[in-house]
């Protein structure tokens, strides 16, 4: 994975983070219970023809959240044939379908298909591929602590597709095992994180911050009012 991103980071510059964003432009509204939050972009030497999260990033995303925490990501496996199965995948992979339950009937929505992980490939290929695919906002990333598996009910995982400001902070924490989430804002162009859990939030920064460094792509934390001035395309070296 590290050489991956060492062969296609030359394009990419570094991270900037915003702490607790607050201005509608950004098509990132956590609940109000989230505590902290925060927004990342990514500044490049040139454009990414196809928009959304570029592969570099991706794959520097992947590896930090799959070393913090347990990752669920919204997506179907590749060389998995068997959509409606409950199984594991690729050794440590969980592969299932959330359906719902109650009144809502099946034949209106099937489910959502949901990859457990600790694989930083998987993760890093669901998230530029597939029909839940970040360049259009259609995904959802849930992270629980590395040695817990996340226990999400269908109508959690409908309500962060598609209410993520009316989620329930505690009903994630408590009864899901779920520490935060992480969301595409406005166009797939920014990664928004939502935390349940300022300790793992912490953690979570700092893993962020050293995987920049090791990998010598720059680290900048700026006010909302810098981050919407900031020039993300910067072809000097």
């Amino acid at each position: 994975m590290a050489d991956r991103l060492s062969a296609e980071k030359d394009n990419h510059r570094g991270l900037v983070l915003v702490r607790n964003p607050v201005g509608l432009q950004w098509e990132f509204e956590p609940p109000p219970c989230a505590n902290p939050t925060a927004l990342i972009g990514w500044v490049m030497r040139e454009p990414d023809v196809e928009g959304g999260i570029p592969n570099s990033v991706a794959v520097l995303l992947a590896n930090v959240l799959t070393r913090c925490a347990t990752v669920s990501v919204l997506g179907t496996p590749e060389n998995s044939n068997d959509s409606e199965s409950n199984h594991l995948f690729a050794g440590e992979t969980n592969f299932q379908v959330v359906k719902p339950t109650g009144i809502i009937a099946p034949q209106i929505h099937k489910g959502y298909p949901l990859v457990t992980t600790r694989n930083p490939e998987i993760v890093q290929t669901l998230l530029c591929d597939g029909d839940f695919s970040w360049s259009i906002k259609a995904q959802r990333i849930f992270l629980s602590a590395p040695d817990r598996l996340p226990t999400l009910s269908y109508e959690q995982i409908d309500t962060a597709f598609e209410r993520v400001s009316t989620l329930n902070c505690d009903d994630l924490s408590n009864n899901a095992n779920v520490l935060g989430l992480v969301v595409p804002a406005v166009d797939g162009d920014f990664a928004g994180i939502i935390s349940f859990s300022p300790t793992f939030f912490a953690d979570l920064i700092s893993d962020l911050r050293a995987e920049c460094d090791a990998n010598h792509l720059t680290w900048t934390e700026v006010s909302e009012a810098d981050f919407a001035s900031t020039s993300w395309f910067n072809s000097n070296s």
